[in-house]
Formats: structure tokens, C-alpha cells, sequence
């Protein structure tokens, strides 16, 4: 799903939008790291 919201929307427009804090709070930190490769964040 997550590819889906890149390929549509673009990873600028889906960088702005993730709240890596929240990720982390309802997800854990392996998603923060899997979110970050996706989107080649450092």
C-alpha cells in the first residue's frame, strides 16, 4: 500500500504528509526505518 500512495501521489507529497513520530508510536521503529528506505530519507 505504501508503494501504491508513492507511485500515486509522488514521495514529495507523501514526505511532507508522514509523520515519522506518529509511525513510530502506532507502528514501532522498524516501520520508521522501513518508511525512511522507501523514501530515501536520512
Amino acid at each position: 500500500m505504501f508503494r501504491l500512495l508513492i507511485t500515486e501521489l509522488g514521495s514529495d507529497i507523501v514526505k511532507e504528509a508522514i509523520r515519522m513520530e506518529q509511525v513510530r508510536d502506532l507502528f514501532g521503529i522498524r516501520a520508521v526505518d522501513e518508511i525512511r528506505r522507501e523514501l530515501n530519507i536520512t
